[in-house]
């Protein structure tokens, strides 16, 4: 909730040579010393030292004023001109607008008397006057100018020069402090193009134009695309300038804005503090970029709840900005703005609504009626009001916020009117408002009852918000934002939850509306990035696009995923900036193909777009009579449950007792233990969570299905990725609780055969593709490096130890497949490597079973792997190279399955990142997306005796009946083993899931 000011890099027109005419000697020999004094400025200003740069401008100037009073020669009089528009240039930038305007105006005047038709001098006057107004905060005048200066230059070189790709990216700018930031795009990319054209990859207009696009991305919600642009600026500007110019501190302040935005604390105080220390050793400590660097690291310390450091920085910080800029000003507003946050969070929310209502009426002097950062201070307010229980003027608050962020929107008065779809500016800020408003009126119904008109109205809000996240996720192209965008989006989903959930009781109509709209806002939150991305792979193949497109798209995800995988796993700042460098190009080559489908191939916008939550009765018409589906949306303090069954749907909230993630880290450190004290908390949390999850179940209803049911299709949420549910007691173990009655225990398991899946929506999907594709693929690959006669190796270089039990597992699986005359290839040792393997056709085969070591990275999901067989012909050292004997994530999205089952017999192999509202990013993900039906991962290390003897029992129970059924298959094969008692406990049968 905070402006961050935007120091964007200008040309200064400096070193412009026109030419001379010669009519006396001593004038020769002035305008010479002139010329001097104007390269000598020239030279001030590319150090950055603007006064002294502006004392030769203003000698130059008037020995070129005088030359011109004797010949009256135009060319002087341009010469004048340009040492007067570069003093009020350096004016403006030392924030002094208010100096700078007139300077300025009395230029025009002067051009407009002098200069007999447009010039390119008046359009850099105009543009200049633009920038000065801009620093005022007087967007619409900043805008007028420099429109006018754009359109001379177009007149006067057209579409395709240097200049006018300045004015591109200057009106741009505009349009981004006016809060339109579609609008600042569309000229900022002009202008890019222009500079690429002009001057190459490599120049400082072309590292201010991709700084830019940045900084409006990141407004717009587009952090993961924005800190590429704003990265690439970076590596030119170090290049060129060297790592103490104030261009390098702008930019490393601006990174620090979008890891800000994106929560990411610490490494915004890391960039936020290296750009004040630059900007102080080249400003002094009063200049109006300190004052920027100081108010960002205040609006740091309010997020991180330090609020009293917070209020240090920001009081510091806005009374240098009050000094330097004056009190009407939209910087002084966002200071403002921040400590009315801070007294927020600190609980004072009188003194609190005070600085934001003192933001407001700046932003309102400054900014005009409509703005997002008029809108974000009204939100504010709404929210402190909120929090004082004054219901009703939070809900005035909120819907000013509604008005001041929509192009056409202006009921104010009335609180249940609601903007359309498309009429806002700033997404974020238009979310906020909407949320606090469904929060509101929620409220005012839980505290009376009859107002069920309230009620209504925060229903409808919800789904509108819901049509401008999915608005918005088609708007993004980068897959990491739309993973941000979900990730911000649970919240609403959550407070939605919360408000069918209380309903659901009723027994009306309403109730049962809202059973149903609480499985959709609970599906919302599942998988919607990894459900948008398969179907986009889908509509590539379908929508008739030409196979050299498809194969150009494949290579592209190819070396991006590469890429992205040697970043994360760090490079020296060369190399980085070497990768960084190809990962940006390749990144808008692909964004450009993308564009080429959406606009050339009508189908493949249709495929890729028109799809759907499955509906309840969609799900129900994938399951049998045997089979239900427990769909899991982990609130604040409850716990949503959605049962579907073939011929019926429940839904029910249940209270949490104790704090989930808690909960999901103590039975996973206790499945993972043999002591006796291991086996007392795994026995409590163990039936804890089962009362908790399972509740649903056990209702008096049909939907609960007796003793019909069979199969569970568990889609958990969040961190209940994390444990095996078939581990679960059904009722609590008698005392003492000791592991060597493990057999005897209760585990969830004795009563179902478990599956999981992302969502419902992606189990039904799969589901359809098997009913409508039958697989001609046959066999099996099976794969085992062994590591007793090969080398491997992690990411850190640590050797791969000898797993002997897979040569054994692989060589029985695959001898049981051919005692069924179906094909069965073994890749062992030298031959499971990664060159080996990815020159298999993975079409052919129904069943892929990989025997190896397998590692997680949750922090960076592309990180995760599979460890192969190393190619010694490969130099580890290579940072070029795709074959470094590890199958990572990235790679394996590139793979082309068509299988019925992969195997993943491996440690952790089912675990990564959890990523709100999106579920667990790793290899599963990556496999779905390639193209297998179902998975059997790890959801810890397993044992390599236990873990050969579960896949050996698992194919021979698969390979048994006549129709496949994995889970069923899986349940025998884990109850087998309890009965065995040698590998009864939970350790060793539990971590191996099975994701459909």
């Amino acid at each position: 909730m905070i402006h961050f000011a935007v120091k964007n890099t200008f040309l200064v027109f400096i070193g412009i040579q026109i030419g001379i005419c010669v009519h006396a000697q001593n004038s020769e020999s002035d305008t010479l010393r002139a010329k001097r004094y104007f390269e000598q400025a020239g030279e001030y200003d590319n150090k950055s030292k603007r006064d002294s740069a502006s004392i030769f401008y203003a000698m130059s100037a008037n020995i070129y004023w005088d030359a011109f009073s004797q010949m009256n020669d135009t060319g002087l009089i341009e010469k004048y001109l340009l040492c007067k528009n570069n003093i009020a240039w350096n004016l403006t930038s030392a924030g002094k607008p208010d100096l700078a305007i007139p300077v300025l105006d009395s230029a025009i005047v002067a051009a407009d008397k002098f200069l007999l038709h447009q010039q390119f001098v008046t359009a850099v006057i105009y543009n200049t006057l633009g920038y000065a107004f801009e620093r005022k905060g007087d967007y619409d005048h900043a805008l007028e100018n420099k429109v006018k200066a754009l359109e001379m230059k177009l007149i006067l070189f057209g579409d395709d020069y240097y200049s006018v790709g300045d004015s591109y990216l200057n009106v741009g700018v505009t349009y981004y402090y006016k809060g339109d930031y579609q609008k600042a795009l569309e000229y900022m990319k002009k202008g890019l193009n222009i500079y690429l054209r002009v001057y190459g990859t490599k120049h400082k207009a072309t590292a201010s134009a991709y700084n830019n696009i940045g900084n409006t991305l990141s407004r717009n919600g587009e952090n993961v695309q924005a800190l590429e642009y704003k990265k690439k600026a970076l590596d030119i500007r170090l290049e060129l300038l060297g790592d103490q110019h104030p261009a390098v501190a702008d930019m490393y302040n601006n990174i620090g804005v979008t890891y800000f935005s994106i929560g990411e604390y610490e490494l915004a105080l890391e960039y936020y503090f290296k750009a004040l220390e630059i900007r102080k050793n080249n400003y002094g400590e009063k200049h109006y970029s300190v004052a920027a660097s100081i108010c960002n690291i205040g609006a740091v310390y309010n997020q991180t709840g330090d609020y009293k450091k917070a209020l240090e920085y920001n009081t510091l910080g806005l009374e240098l900005r009050i000094e330097l800029l004056g009190e009407k000003h939209p910087s002084v507003a966002s200071s403002y703005n921040n400590i009315g946050y801070g007294y927020n969070g600190a609980g004072e929310f009188a003194k609190a609504r005070e600085f934001y209502s003192k933001a407001c009426d700046f932003y309102l002097e400054t900014l005009g009626e409509k703005h997002p950062f008029l809108a974000m201070a009204y939100n504010n307010i709404g929210l402190a009001f909120k929090n004082q229980g004054r219901l009703s003027e939070a809900l005035h608050a909120f819907q000013m916020a509604i008005s001041v962020n929509t192009t056409a929107f202006i009921d104010t008065a009335n609180v249940f009117a609601e903007p359309l779809l498309m009429d806002f500016l700033d997404t974020k800020e238009i979310l906020i408002s909407l949320k606090g408003k469904a929060s509101v009126f929620f409220l005012k119904f839980m505290n009376n009852k009859a107002e069920t008109s309230s009620l209504q109205e925060a229903f409808y809000i919800y789904l509108l918000c819901d049509s401008i996240i999915d608005q918005a996720r088609r708007r993004m192209v980068d897959p990491g934002d739309k993973l941000q965008l979900t990730e911000s989006a649970d919240n609403i989903y959550i407070a939605a939850s919360n408000v069918y959930a209380s309903v659901i009781s009723n027994e009306n109509a309403l109730g049962e509306e809202s059973k149903e709209m609480l499985y959709y806002f609970a599906e919302k939150s599942k998988g919607m990035v990894l459900l948008e991305s398969m179907t986009g792979a889908d509509a590539i193949q379908t929508a008739g696009i030409p196979n050299e497109l498809k194969h150009l798209v494949h290579a592209y995800s190819k070396d991006i995923r590469f890429c992205e995988q040697k970043l994360a796993g760090g490079l020296d700042s060369a190399t980085g900036a070497v990768f960084r460098g190809r990962l940006f190009a390749l990144n808008r080559t692909y964004d450009s193909l993308m564009n080429v489908f959406e606009t050339q191939y009508p189908d493949y916008h249709n495929l890729r777009y028109n799809f759907q939550v499955a509906s309840i009765t969609d799900i129900q018409s994938v399951l049998d009579k045997h089979t239900a589906v427990i769909s899991y949306f982990v609130g604040d303090s409850s716990i949503f449950q959605m049962l579907i069954t073939q011929n019926c749907y429940e839904a029910m909230q249940v209270r949490k007792q104790g704090d989930t993630d808690s909960l999901v880290f103590l039975l996973r450190a206790a499945l993972s233990s043999f002591t006796p004290e291991a086996s007392v908390k795994y026995s409590e949390i163990a039936s804890l969570l089962y009362n908790q999850l399972f509740a649903i179940l056990d209702t008096k209803t049909a939907c609960s299905g007796g003793n019909n049911i069979k199969t569970l299709i568990i889609i958990p949420d969040k961190s209940l990725a994390m444990i095996p549910f078939e581990a679960l007691l059904t009722s609590p173990v008698e005392k003492p609780v000791m592991w060597e009655k493990a057999a005897e225990f209760p585990y969830l398991i004795s009563k179902y055969a478990i599956g999981y899946a992302y969502s419902a929506t992606l189990f039904r999907r799969n589901k359809i593709k098997e009913y409508r594709k039958k697989s001609k693929t046959s066999g099996i690959l099976a794969v085992a490096p062994v590591f007793d006669q090969v080398s491997g190796h992690f990411p850190d270089g640590s050797q791969a130890g000898n797993i002997p039990g897979t040569e054994h597992e692989v060589a029985e699986i695959a001898s049981m497949f051919r005692k069924k005359k179906t094909p069965a290839t073994v890749l062992l040792r030298a031959q499971a490597g990664e060159t080996d393997l990815k020159n298999v056709d993975f079409s052919e085969y129904q069943y892929i079973h990989i025997a190896s070591h397998g590692f997680v990275n949750s922090e960076k999901p592309e990180l995760s792997g599979i460890v192969l067989a190393s190619d010694t012909s490969i130099s580890e050292k290579d940072e070029m190279t795709t074959n470094d004997g590890i199958l990572f994530q990235g790679e394996i999205l590139n793979l082309k399955l068509n299988s019925q089952l992969v195997v993943l017999s491996a440690c952790e192999t089912g675990l990564g990142k959890i990523s709100r509202g999106e579920g667990v990013i790793g290899l599963t993900r990556a496999l779905l997306y390639a193209g297998t039906k179902n998975i059997i991962v790890s959801l810890w290390p397993v044992a390599d005796e236990s873990t050969a003897k579960l896949m050996v029992d698992f194919y021979a129970n698969t390979l048994s009946g006549k129709d496949v059924d994995f889970a069923g298959s899986l349940r025998k094969t884990k109850q087998k083993m309890i009965s065995e008692e040698k590998f009864a406990h939970p350790f060793f049968w539990s971590p191996f899931v099975l994701i459909q």
